[in-house]
């Protein structure tokens, strides 16, 4: 695919505040209740707006009581009736709060409590991994908010379980929407700090590469300041698509050639021998990143903002499909086990549910080639869903619960399991299967499943 020359940074589109509809017309509830400046502005010098808890009592009638009678009467007889009055509802408030009869209103963006113990998952997830030969890979998408909705908490969980199965994980893989509400500005946006290099501090994530790809909030913004950003070390955006390869001893073996729409310096890639031989594909694992946003349609006809406009008129999705069909050709060849990972699912349960676009572009690629797992996000909710019963399926997987949570998820003739839930996805494999592991806030296992790789078999 021939590259596109870097588009100049056009104005910030005005759509600017986050109010909780977020997919252009989505609704999650709350929204409307406060208005959330991109980067955290404070709104009209009084920092973040917040409902507020509702003075109970702070209201009652000031006549004097004419015609009450009974045991009410005394409380509104002259100055001695007032002062009693007002004891006596401070204490019935007391009581109420106590009691949990009256509560005030919950603040949307005030998270939930921390995680019961997050410094047990380590050695349960170890305890669970007996295969030392698999490569492991922590996936995770939809996260970047500032540290809010347990992003936080949930960053601990995956340091921990970065700890628990090392040296075998080659690094964190985000399926997009990194940076909410609209992307990044430039290199220097301050969301870099705040959603990313602040919040995801376990030990363990100090020296693990991030592997990203785009999702449609990047799109919002300065897609080509996320690709290529080499101002940390850790962040991996080498280019909208790209593939990666991983030995049993979980070293990135080599990076094929992708299509660029976007300026990205390259990067050294250690590049080592790979188990097996022959004929046949050898006992490696293929990753096969793809950027997803070119193929749905809708965008186009309306898109997000000025941003996505103009990331979208760079983009090239009849040449990314092309692309990825080669990519498949050379999986099936050299590796026993492919997994491809993209933003937007093909099959969801989820608010935005099964994608027309991504069922007619890729999912018949995905057949063909026998593809193991496709792994997306978009759909903030844990999901697992395959086709059939049999073993011989796509395994398709949601994982976009990296912070805030959708409640509206639902079953469908693919879903297997799904969780409302905040958490993240491991997907362990070795030369003969591949487990898909789901983690919740305090490490817990909320679904695991084993299947033999397709081409294994």
């Amino acid at each position: 695919m021939a590259s596109a020359a870097p588009t100049p940074a056009p104005p910030r589109h005005a759509s600017t505040f986050d109010t909780g509809d977020e997919e252009g017309g989505d609704d999650d509830g709350g929204g409307a209740a406060f208005a959330q400046p991109r980067g955290g502005t404070p709104t009209g010098g009084g920092g973040r707006a917040r409902l507020t808890p509702m003075a109970v009592g702070s209201e009652h009638s000031s006549r004097a009581g004419a015609g009450q009678s009974g045991p009410l009467r005394w409380l509104t007889c002259g100055a001695r009736g007032r002062l009693a009055a007002g004891a006596f509802l401070v204490v019935l408030v007391a009581v109420a709060l106590l009691g949990g009869l009256v509560r005030p209103p919950s603040d949307p963006e005030a998270p939930s409590p921390r995680p019961l113990d997050p410094t047990t998952v380590a050695s349960a997830l170890a305890a669970r991994v007996s295969d030392s030969g698999s490569v492991h890979l922590l996936a995770i998408g939809d996260w970047g908010r500032e540290g809010m909705y347990n992003q936080t908490e949930l960053g601990v969980v995956l340091g921990d379980a970065a700890a628990a199965l090392a040296p075998h994980v080659p690094g964190i893989f985000s399926v997009g929407d990194a940076f909410y509400t609209d992307g990044v500005l430039n290199e220097s946006d301050p969301l870099w700090e705040r959603s990313w290099r602040s919040v995801y501090t376990h030990p363990a994530l100090a020296s693990l590469p991030w592997w990203t790809i785009a999702g449609n909030h990047d799109y919002r913004g300065n897609v080509s300041a996320q690709v290529g950003w080499t101002r940390d070390a850790r962040w991996r955006f080498p280019a909208l698509n790209y593939t990666l390869t991983w030995a049993r001893e979980s070293r990135v073996c080599a990076r094929a050639p992708a299509p660029r729409t976007t300026r990205s310096p390259r990067r050294p890639y250690h590049r080592c021998a790979v188990p097996g031989g022959g004929d046949g594909p050898r006992a490696c694992v293929r990753g096969i990143f793809i950027d997803t946003v070119p193929f749905i349609a809708r965008y186009r006809v309306d898109p997000e903002s000025e941003w996505m406009r103009r990331n979208l008129n760079a983009s090239d999705p009849v040449g990314q499909v092309a692309w990825l069909a080669a990519q498949l050709d050379a999986a099936d060849a050299e590796c026993v086990a492919t997994l491809v990972f993209g933003h937007h699912p093909v099959y969801s349960g989820g608010l935005h549910g099964d994608s027309v676009d991504m069922l007619r572009l890729v999912k018949p690629l995905l057949d063909q080639h026998r593809v193991d797992a496709y792994i997306a996000g978009h759909d903030h909710t844990l999901i697992h869903l395959q086709e059939t019963d049999t073993a011989d399926s796509v395994q398709y997987v949601v994982t976009g619960a990296g912070s805030r949570v959708r409640s509206e998820t639902h079953s469908t003739p693919q879903t297997v399991w799904y969780r409302d839930t905040q958490g993240f996805t491991v997907h362990s494999v070795n030369a003969t299967h591949v487990r898909h592991t789901f983690l919740g806030l305090g490490g817990a296992t909320l679904h695991a499943t084993t299947r033999p790789l397709r081409r294994a078999r």
